[in-house]
């Protein structure tokens, strides 16, 4: 109850829940148990606005009960929320540390000051014109609800042009995911068409087969991506297969510098490099298919702020250069609203449109 969360949760299986709700489960485990010390490891992960400050008011309640909270983020809101001591780490070292709000309000390290300024309330809007007569997905009357539940949608209507940003937002549990899904051929919605470049994915499985490389997600958990017991060489040396003509050695190296990552990671195994690392081998192996577009879900999650701004800065040059299309899924109303050419919130039952016809006809329960 202290996490919103209905009784009907105890009795789910994790897969049955949505991100947020399963992150919600986790802070409300710490609040039932007797441990002297909780480390919390990205504990607002996946979170809105909304839940991402209840969170930060039951972990602070920890401490009045006598409990002491370690908590590791790259949320700069969530570590102002809960103030403390505070400690801003780089390479596996502590360049600055401190009463919260002392630095906050006059960082003395570099670093630190570069940390608080790449957050995505700082960015630059950008935005672009876009070809809404060719559009690389199309959907129209989109609506979907688990059986017997009342619809998490309805009478969606989308349009994503050659470049085009659409960011999706709202409340956790509301749908985006799913919404997401249905885009990408994976769902089935309860009503409505999806239209992949004149091809129905639900309606036309041959139409679909030659396109489904083209449609990718980017995934808010990269370990499920990989296969645990193998290497990052060889899955993407398995890209072969699929990828006619890929020449891996040439179009490797220069995308792992842009995406800031060491070429000794391909190494290694998926449990053996930390969240963000992976999240960004899962968007280089991506990019290497060529996609038409992207549904990224919650894509910066895992990362610290600077890494996040580049990432997201490299998504948007790829979308306007190779012009595809790239829908957006996350809780950073900011960064949204810097990035995205158009940002619909199905959490409040309506969209927010910068470009008229891009995505329009939202009802939300």
């Amino acid at each position: 109850a202290a996490v919103d969360l209905p009784p009907r949760v105890s009795r789910a299986f994790p897969a049955e829940l949505s991100g947020g709700m399963a992150q919600r489960v986790l802070v409300a485990s710490a609040l039932v148990g007797r441990a002297p010390l909780v480390v919390a490891d990205e504990p607002t992960k996946g979170l809105d606005a909304a839940r991402v400050a209840q969170s930060a008011a039951l972990l602070a309640s920890l401490g009045g009960a006598g409990r002491a909270l370690l908590v590791i983020t790259h949320d700069v809101a969530l570590a102002r929320a809960l103030g403390g001591q505070l400690a801003v780490l780089r390479d596996g070292r502590i360049v600055e540390q401190g009463p919260a709000d002392t630095v906050f309000a006059a960082p003395d390290h570099p670093y630190t000051r570069a940390w608080l300024a790449a957050d995505p309330s700082t960015w630059r809007p950008c935005l672009r014109c876009c070809d809404l007569e060719a559009p690389v997905l199309s959907a129209h009357g989109l609506s979907f609800g688990f059986s017997r539940a009342e619809p998490l949608f309805s009478g969606v209507d989308v349009h994503i042009p050659p470049g085009g940003i659409l960011g999706l937002t709202g409340r956790s549990g509301c749908g985006k995911t799913t919404l997401g899904n249905i885009l990408l051929g994976l769902q089935p919605p309860s009503a409505g068409a999806v239209n992949w470049q004149g091809v129905d994915p639900y309606r036309d499985r041959t139409g679909a087969r030659r396109l489904r490389q083209r449609y990718q997600k980017l995934h808010q958990d990269p370990a499920s991506v990989f296969l645990p017991g193998r290497s990052f060489a060889r899955q993407f040396a398995d890209l072969a297969e699929v990828v006619p003509g890929l020449a891996l050695n040439d179009a490797l190296p220069p995308l792992l510098e842009r995406l800031r990552l060491d070429r000794k990671l391909l190494g290694r195994r998926p449990g053996e490099v930390s969240g963000g690392e992976a999240q960004r081998l899962a968007l280089a192996r991506i990019l290497l298919l060529k996609p038409a577009l992207i549904v990224a879900d919650e894509p910066t999650s895992r990362l610290d702020p600077l890494v996040q701004r580049e990432a997201i800065a490299l998504l948007a040059e790829i979308v306007a250069s190779e012009s595809l299309g790239l829908v957006l899924i996350s809780h950073d109303r900011a960064l949204l609203a810097a990035t995205a050419d158009e940002v619909l919130d199905i959490g409040a039952g309506e969209g927010t449109t910068t470009l008229p016809g891009f995505a329009r006809g939202l009802q939300g329960a």
